[in-house]
């Protein structure tokens, strides 16, 4: 499973904020009442509704430290292949069980929203796939997505199909 990537070139980097500086503007959905059951039903719903199914969430934390911060991994497949989705929360200046209750809800209902604008981007753009980024390429322990921002190349996902251009391929040329 993926687990703390940070790649090396950031275009346009966001300062992630601290949970008491959230704000509506920049952090949506940070007060959110609904209860992370509720969203993460939501998730699954959602997952589903794109071609996924399976989901299953994980809670744990990415990084240690000051720049610990809480988070999930959704695992599930698409096409028949492992995938997983990572949210991190923001991260808390001053730890209490509420704040991180809060923390962990906010980062649910992102993925939520996110789900539903990928609903919308598929339903206008005949052909997207927005679930293909979240597989786990074989082998490698990264996603599609991971792999095509460090690499600038589409991964190959089944070893078994032929070369492609730019692979070297040895063999021996039979002429009749």
């Amino acid at each position: 499973m993926p687990a703390s990537f940070t790649p090396e070139m950031q275009a346009n980097s966001i300062k992630v904020p601290y949970f008491e500086d959230a704000r509506a503007d920049l952090t949506p959905g940070y007060a959110t009442t609904k209860s992370a059951e509720r969203l993460q039903t939501d998730i699954a719903q959602l997952i589903i509704r794109l071609g996924g199914s399976g989901p299953t969430f994980l809670q744990g934390s990415f990084g240690s430290g000051r720049e610990k911060r809480y988070g999930y991994e959704v695992t599930f497949t698409f096409g028949g292949r492992p995938a997983v989705m990572q949210v991190a929360a923001l991260p808390i200046r001053r730890e209490t069980y509420q704040k991180k209750i809060q923390a962990l809800r906010h980062a649910l209902y992102t993925i939520v929203e996110q789900l539903k604008t990928q609903i919308a981007a598929r339903i206008m753009s005949p052909g997207y796939e927005p679930l293909v980024q979240f597989l786990l390429v074989p082998g490698t322990g990264k996603t599609v997505g991971e792999l095509v921002l460090i690499s600038n190349d589409v991964p190959n996902l089944n070893p078994s199909l032929p070369a492609r251009v730019g692979d070297v391929v040895e063999g021996v040329i039979v002429e009749d």
